[in-house]
């Protein structure tokens, strides 16, 4: 097979020794623009690999993660670990169509597609690993160039995804309200909204299927929702790079 980029046996070794990643709050992470405001771990549990959402208390904390928002991140953690493909669609909140999304995730490993609106074309790939090597691929003259960049954090669903994943400054003291249930890209999904119960100011809508995986991602930025998925990723050579 070619092996222009895959995963080794040794960075797998040295990704399994955990590592412990700050994010910043300028990752689209719906924060309140503390310097940190969630810590993501890398950890190894029997013998698999899991992202671990920690509360980071700073001067920003708007309180303890409550048992439901604590259940919310334990189903969002599966998710980031799971093994599937799936496209999303955007829209902006006037409901125009934005940027579409396939993401092939396998942990350690993830590809994320994005495809332009108007011409439906493949204009960006991103191939990653948790907190380790990450290769962003752009089109020009109908070519691709491909560079080695920056890990961009444990995953690069959290930092690089079209999801807004939630930090620890919107869980904290909010409240999760149950919505009904969707059926979304053939998937059976359990919706839920994060509230501020003394404001009622909504932090977003989230849509998760039974592995956690977020289908349906809405709020002030509009929406993004999955369109097709499947529990499985084709084969190794999407993690390669393109040609």
């Amino acid at each position: 097979m070619n092996n222009r980029w895959l995963l080794t046996a040794a960075l797998a070794a040295a990704l399994l020794g955990g590592a412990s990643v700050a994010c910043d709050d300028d990752d689209g992470g719906g924060g309140t623009g503390a310097e940190v405001d969630r810590d993501y771990v890398l950890r190894e549990t029997d013998g698999a690999l899991a992202v671990t959402p920690v509360v980071v208390e700073d001067e920003d904390a708007t309180g303890s993660l409550g048992p439901e928002a604590e259940e919310l991140l334990a189903l969002m953690n599966r998710g980031l670990t799971a093994t599937y493909t799936a496209r999303y669609e955007s829209s902006s909140p006037e409901g125009d169509p934005g940027d579409s999304y396939v993401i092939h995730n396998r942990p350690p490993l993830v590809r994320i597609e994005t495809i332009a609106p108007d011409t439906g074309e493949t204009g960006l790939i991103l191939v990653a690993q948790f907190g380790g090597r990450t290769a962003s691929c752009s089109r020009e003259n109908d070519a691709w160039v491909c560079l080695s960049i920056d890990p961009l954090g444990t995953t690069a669903l959290i930092d690089a995804g079209p999801i807004i994943f939630p930090g620890a400054d919107d869980l904290a003291g909010a409240e999760v309200r149950e919505l009904p249930s969707e059926t979304i890209a053939g998937q059976s999904a359990r919706c839920v909204e994060l509230v501020d119960p003394e404001s009622e100011a909504s932090a977003g809508q989230y849509c998760l299927n039974d592995a956690g995986v977020i289908l349906r991602n809405s709020g002030d930025f509009g929406s993004v929702v999955a369109v097709e998925y499947a529990p499985s990723v084709e084969s190794d050579d999407v993690f390669l790079l393109p040609e």
